[in-house]
C-alpha cells in the first residue's frame, strides 16, 4: 500500500473512531435514561400491584358477603344484569426511541342495573368494587408491559455499548496503531535514505 493510500486509510479510521465514540456516548446517555425509567416503572408496578391486590380483596370479600346474604343464584343474576365492563384503551408512548405500551380502563360511576328487591348493601358494595378492581388490574398490566419493554430496550442498548467497547473500537484502535507504526517505519527508512544520499553527495 502506497504512502498516500496509507494516509487516506488513516483518515478514514480516525473518522470511524470519532463516529463510534460519539455513538457510544449517545448510547450511554440513552442507557442511563432507560435505566432510570426502568427503576421508576418498577416502583410504580410494585405500587400498582399492592393497589390491585387490595381492591381485588375488597371486591371478593364483598362478593362473598353478598352470596352469604342473598345466595349465589341471586348474586349471579344481578351480575348478569350489569352492563359490560368498560373497554380497555391502549396505545403507545415513546422514550428515547423506545415504544412503551400503555393500557387504561376508565371507571364509570356505579349504577345498579338490578332491581332493589332482593338486593343488599353488600351486593351494591361488590358491584361497585369490581370495576375499581378491574381498573387497578389494567393499570398493573400497563406497568408490567412498560417494564418488560424497558428491560428489553435496556439490554439491547447495553449489548450495543458492549459491542462498541469490546469489538468495534478495539479493532479500529488496533488498525490505527498498526498504520501509525507503518508510517513511523516509512519515515525512518526515508530518513535513512536521505542521510545516505547526503553522505554520498558530501563524499
Amino acid at each position: 500500500m502506497s504512502g498516500r493510500a496509507i494516509r487516506s486509510r488513516l483518515q478514514e479510521l480516525r473518522q470511524a473512531r470519532e463516529a463510534a465514540e460519539r455513538g457510544r456516548d449517545v448510547l450511554e446517555q440513552k442507557l442511563e435514561l432507560l435505566r432510570r425509567e426502568w427503576d421508576r416503572r418498577r416502583a410504580l408496578r410494585e405500587e400498582a400491584e399492592r393497589q390491585a391486590e387490595a381492591k381485588l380483596r375488597v371486591a371478593r370479600e364483598a362478593l362473598r358477603a353478598a352470596r352469604v346474604e342473598l345466595g349465589r343464584r341471586a348474586v349471579d343474576a344481578a351480575a348478569l344484569a350489569q352492563p359490560e365492563a368498560p373497554a380497555i384503551e391502549w396505545g403507545w408512548e415513546r422514550l428515547a426511541g423506545v415504544r412503551l405500551p400503555f393500557l387504561a380502563a376508565k371507571p364509570r360511576p356505579f349504577r345498579a342495573a338490578y332491581g332493589t328487591g332482593g338486593s343488599s348493601a353488600s351486593l351494591d358494595t361488590a358491584a361497585a368494587a369490581f370495576p375499581e378492581a378491574l381498573s387497578a388490574l389494567v393499570a398493573l398490566a400497563s406497568h408490567e408491559a412498560a417494564v418488560a419493554a424497558l428491560k428489553r430496550a435496556t439490554l439491547r442498548t447495553l449489548r450495543r455499548v458492549n459491542a462498541l467497547d469490546r469489538a468495534v473500537l478495539p479493532r479500529i484502535r488496533g488498525e490505527l496503531k498498526e498504520i501509525a507504526a507503518a508510517l513511523e517505519e516509512d519515515e525512518r527508512e526515508e530518513s535513512s535514505r536521505r542521510k545516505a544520499w547526503l553522505a554520498l553527495r558530501a563524499g
